[in-house]
């Protein structure tokens, strides 16, 4: 009788052991793991037979949810503000290249004109000696050019037409306004504009042009040349 009674204990004991461990059949009462920690596999399976288990649920605390969202509301505004930087300086970057090509198309105009309007008068754009003052000769409106298209009857046809000219035009979507100022300027100081000589009394041999776009957005970009009497 006694033996019989340890025989069933030890097979008691082997079960628990066994389902404790492996949480499989032959036993499946409801249960409860303690300590060794049991796997995460051995939860799942245990899950699987409907056993309830006790421990520390894992989660955020609350310091580590405020860090959190410290941390966000710090990246996420300099994020945005690189961003839009990097957004505006591309803008510019199209914006500069659309106002020099508007430059360069009113720079290659101009320099297909003659040197002076004495030397129209000589033929196929011949040199003078005698240069004459700076602006469109004739009476007024005699010398005009249409805004932004470039063509007229009574066309520019020296340079020093165009000084003063002014325009403001849409090209592509983006305004630009150009201006144009034509100056005698000294051999000796070739960049010197100020003041902007444009009486025949202080004529040069030389004639520097420049063309300034300007834009609300991008500001002003200018081109410079300089002509001489040929």
């Amino acid at each position: 009788m006694i033996k019989l009674y340890r025989d069933a204990m030890k097979g008691k004991s082997y079960f628990r052991k066994l389902f404790t461990v492996h949480c499989s059949p032959p036993l499946n009462p409801p249960c409860e793991l303690i300590t060794p920690p049991t796997p995460s596999y051995l939860k799942r399976g245990c899950r699987r037979q409907g056993c309830y288990f006790k421990g520390r649920m894992e989660g955020f605390t609350l310091i580590e949810i405020v860090m959190i969202i410290v941390v966000v509301s710090i990246a996420i505004p300099t994020l945005l503000i690189v961003l839009g930087q990097g957004a505006r300086q591309s803008v510019d970057a199209e914006l500069q290249v659309s106002a020099t090509n508007v430059g360069q198309a009113m720079m290659e105009e101009i320099k297909t004109k003659c040197w002076d309007e004495t030397a129209v008068s000589g033929g196929a754009c011949t040199g003078t000696v005698t240069p004459s003052a700076i602006g469109t000769d004739g009476a007024p409106g005699t010398e005009t050019r249409t805004a932004c298209t470039g063509t007229s009857a009574t066309p520019y046809d020296d340079v020093d037409d165009y000084n003063g000219y002014l325009e403001p035009c849409s090209w592509g979507g983006p305004s630009y306004t150009t201006s144009v100022q034509v100056c005698y300027v000294p051999s000796g100081s070739l960049d010197s504009i100020t003041p902007c000589v444009t009486a025949q009394a202080s004529a040069t041999d030389f004639k520097r042009i420049q063309v300034t776009v300007s834009n609300s957005t991008l500001g002003s970009v200018v081109l410079v040349t300089l002509v001489g009497n040929y």
